[in-house]
């Protein structure tokens, strides 16, 4: 009798303790980390939630003093980072813009854009993998040429719509200097030319802070600012393409510096239900403001100033989750006391919840966080990176954190297969270097201690749990045969 009733006991706390595995991250934001082997220099990475429960990262780094090449890495809840490789050497003319976007489409196919430099000038550049060979430099197709003229900004946007079609909107100055956009509708094999937007009207202006949408109709928003030849921020577009994609059927003004105002620039956007909610950055000190639009784009809002903090941190990260909920991540600082931070806050409808910090404190040498990337994994699992926006030799390569939100988990998918015919045509040329590691120094900031594994990183997980029933046994026959013996 008590063998049974012990045994029972056992088998319940088993199975128990072993689902809390699953639920081992909690809604509260990790103890931020830096990424391991992570270049103390380099901006922090594009990130991609695939449907297989892995996040992956694209940045770009030095491997020695003459070469420079795109990166790759993924992690996922139970392992971790993966060591990072090189995938497409940039060659010269490379720097910090050189990594512009990197997509993945609903069959498993990564699309990457990268910025070359010259003294004749700069260009967009194309190139695409397969996800299961994402890591493997030489499944990297052969970089194309889809942006001639480019720049003098380096900017670009890659946006995928529901059929598939490759947008992708850059800075140029091919015939103009504007926004233009060029396309592909067979993932990547075939791009138009290049198709001129918006012309800015002031010489010393130039196109940067490209933001893209698709919506559920099919209609494609885009914002973008001009900023004047020092740097500063000047003006911020909206545009929504034309049904036929070679032409925007709106643009309006969103903001325009006067005054004094620092620099009005960094837009992004999102569909929210009913209504679009544009934000940028202007005004004196800078202050990130909202405009939203109930008819597609046609008209807008008054600015409104959703939170009290100020300061110029790029742009902002809007995500959704299983449910459509948005979730904002952007780096700010309060006014008095002035205390820093990467901070989190979620629409609710008509307005944005009280921001909530997920890292904060004074600024220091090598503490001041900026450029958010976000990403949804599952369905419910808020992944954010960034890095600290400071003086060269301060800088500490890039963070991340990550928490659980109330909405159901969305289950893992598989990608399609590819045939032995689109394996051979990814693989034709190689153009990379072979895959290496790179093992970085750390480089712990002032304000966040520094460890290499997430919070919930346990590879003995699975030997643990299946050991206690053993343990919980032993104890159980040590007793009773203490008693009956």
């Amino acid at each position: 009798m008590a063998y049974t009733y012990f045994s029972k006991l056992f088998l319940i706390l088993t199975v128990l303790l072993s689902n809390l595995g699953e639920f081992e991250i909690s809604n509260q934001w990790a103890t931020p980390q830096q990424i391991p082997n992570y270049e103390r220099t380099s901006r922090p990475p594009f990130i991609i939630a695939d449907h297989q429960n892995r996040i992956h990262a694209f940045n770009y780094e030095s491997i020695n003093a003459t070469n420079n090449a795109v990166f790759y890495r993924s992690w996922t809840p139970d392992g971790g980072w993966k060591p990072p490789v090189d995938i497409i050497l940039a060659g010269q003319g490379g720097g910090p813009a050189t990594l512009q976007d990197v997509k993945l489409d609903q069959s498993g196919n990564f699309h990457l854009v990268f910025y070359i430099s010259s003294t004749r000038g700069g260009n967009l550049y194309y190139s695409h993998a397969y996800i299961d060979a994402v890591d493997i430099s030489s499944a990297w197709s052969s970089p194309t040429l889809i942006g001639p003229d480019a720049g003098p900004l380096a900017y670009s946007f890659i946006t995928i719509d529901q059929n598939g079609t490759l947008l992708v909107f850059y800075a140029g100055e091919l015939s103009a200097t504007g926004l233009y956009l060029v396309t592909s509708e067979d993932l990547g094999q075939n791009w138009s030319q290049p198709i001129l937007l918006s012309a800015t009207t002031v010489s010393s202006y130039s196109v940067g802070a490209i933001r893209s949408l698709v919506d559920d109709d099919g209609s494609i928003h885009v914002v973008w600012s001009l900023i004047n030849d020092t740097g500063i921020g000047e003006e911020v577009h909206y545009g929504r393409l034309n049904k036929s994609r070679d032409a925007l059927e709106k643009e309006i003004v969103i903001a325009r510096r006067e005054g004094d105002d620092y620099s009005t620039t960094w837009p992004d956007i999102i569909r929210a239900d009913d209504q679009l909610l544009l934000f940028y950055q202007d005004s004196f000190p800078a202050t990130r403001f909202m405009r939203t639009s109930k008819d597609n784009g046609d008209s807008w809002s008054l600015p409104i100033q959703p939170f009290p903090f100020i300061g110029e941190y790029e742009t902002t990260a809007m995500v959704k989750d299983s449910l459509g909920k948005i979730h904002l991540l952007l780096g700010n600082r309060t006014i008095d006391p002035e205390i820093h931070g990467m901070w989190y806050s979620q629409w609710l409808g008509t307005r944005w919840s009280t921001l909530s910090a997920i890292t904060y404190g004074k600024k220091t040498a090598a503490f001041d966080p900026s450029v958010p990337r976000a990403v949804v994994l599952g369905g419910n699992l808020l992944f954010v990176t960034w890095w600290n926006d400071t003086r060269v030799d301060d800088r500490t390569g890039a963070w991340y954190s990550f928490r659980r939100l109330d909405a159901p988990p969305i289950s893992p998918e598989p990608y399609p297969t590819l045939s032995v015919t689109q394996e051979v045509t990814e693989i034709v040329v190689p153009v990379v270097i072979k895959t290496k590691t790179i093992e970085m120094p750390a480089q712990p900031g002032t304000a966040i201690p520094f460890t290499t594994k997430p919070t919930n990183y346990f590879p003995a997980r699975s030997i643990f749990w299946a050991l206690i029933p053993v343990f919980g046994l032993l104890v159980f026959f040590y007793y009773y045969k203490k008693r009956h013996f």
